[in-house]
């Protein structure tokens, strides 16, 4: 078994609408991810294994989209899981 996990500071430049006039000024978000990776050998040559991800990207920076009333959320959560087959020669 394996664990790791980390956070990290993105920061963003400038937005700006398609016609140059300043939609948001820079801001920076935080990321957080972890993941954990186990394996199992059923002999010296055969095994399975699994990685298990999680990321996270946290904003609390609003970004206006041109002719919608609201805005958009750079917020976002992500799983992913891999199942894996490891066989030796």
């Amino acid at each position: 078994m394996s664990f790791e996990g980390g956070v990290a500071a993105i920061h963003y430049p400038w937005i700006f609408y398609t016609n140059g006039a300043p939609a948001v000024s820079p801001f920076t978000n935080l990321r957080a991810d972890a993941s954990a990776f186990g394996e199992y050998r059923f002999t010296n040559t055969f095994g399975i294994n699994t990685t298990l991800r999680f990321t996270s990207e946290l904003s609390n920076q609003p970004i206006p989209v041109p002719g919608e009333s609201g805005d958009y959320d750079l917020t976002s959560l992500r799983f992913e899981s891999y199942l894996g087959v490891r066989w030796f020669l």
